[in-house]
């Protein structure tokens, strides 16, 4: 047997719908971002890493040579 759906059900189902489609959307931002970092933390820790290795340079000379590369290129 049939149930007859009113209108106040098919807006629950739409309103339900988009909160579902809404939350997948914030879960793949929230994995676009996660993406995003690790391929930036590899990007920037490279060079970094390669620092340390051949010019045995500590890590406070490091961050003081990426914070004035970073100031150029954010000026």
């Amino acid at each position: 047997m049939k149930r007859i759906i009113g209108m106040k059900d098919k807006n629950f189902m739409i309103g339900d719908k988009m909160k579902n489609l809404i939350k997948e959307i914030k879960e793949l931002n929230v994995e676009i971002k996660i993406a995003l970092t690790i391929f930036l933390g590899g990007i920037f820790s490279m060079p970094i890493q390669y620092l340390r290795g051949v010019f045995g340079l500590s890590t406070m000379y490091i961050k003081m040579i990426a914070f004035i590369i970073l100031m150029f290129f954010f000026h």
